[in-house]
């Protein structure tokens, strides 16, 4: 069973957006918190810079406590 504490789930999701997309988290506000024992998805709100600069609505798929895809709307 893997459990991760919100502020664990922040810190995978910024890091992913750091290394896949080279964005640099401004703001970061979750809407909805789906993940379980590691699965689901962490939905949030949040500002980058970088190449997709602006606002974001994203969604974080976590599968055993790992980012496996992300799905995102400019807000």
């Amino acid at each position: 069973m893997i459990m991760a504490s919100e502020k664990e789930l922040i810190e995978r999701a910024k890091e992913y957006l750091k290394k896949t997309y080279h964005e640099n988290t401004l703001a970061f506000k979750i809407t909805k918190n789906g993940v379980k024992e590691g699965t689901g998805i962490l939905e949030v709100d949040c500002e980058v810079d970088g190449v997709y600069a602006g606002k974001w609505h994203k969604w974080f798929h976590f599968q055993d406590g790992r980012i496996e895809d992300m799905d995102a709307r400019r807000l």
